[in-house]
């Protein structure tokens, strides 16, 4: 099942229907909510240098992510620092089934509201 969210995932955004920038991120997200390391944390860096740009995939991201990817997501999106974030911070705070993302989504709304 996995694999195939996966693969719906990356078919979503085909080479043309997709900007290359597009393509570009949608790599990150994918590498953001895989395993845990080096790559996870330069893929997060390369997605905070492009700002707003990525906000839509990284949402994307959250239904092939499991619970620690959706932390890692919410962790980023925190990070962008931007109010477009929060009403998507807001809605997995209040639905996400895992109660651990629950939770890291309402300090990032706590710390997003200051």
């Amino acid at each position: 099942m996995r694999l195939f969210l996966l693969t719906l995932f990356l078919s979503a955004c085909t080479p043309t229907a997709c900007s290359e920038e597009e393509q570009h991120i949608n790599r990150e997200v994918e590498i953001l909510i895989g395993e845990p390391g080096p790559a996870t944390k330069e893929a997060e860096r390369r997605l905070l240098e492009r700002g707003g740009s990525s906000i839509a995939i990284l949402e994307t991201g959250l239904y092939q992510a499991d619970a620690m990817g959706r932390v890692r997501i919410v962790k980023t999106l925190t990070k962008l620092g931007s109010k477009e974030v929060l009403p998507v911070i807001r809605h997995i705070a209040e639905r996400d089934d895992d109660p651990l993302v629950r939770e890291t989504a309402q300090l990032a709304l706590d710390k997003l509201s200051r």
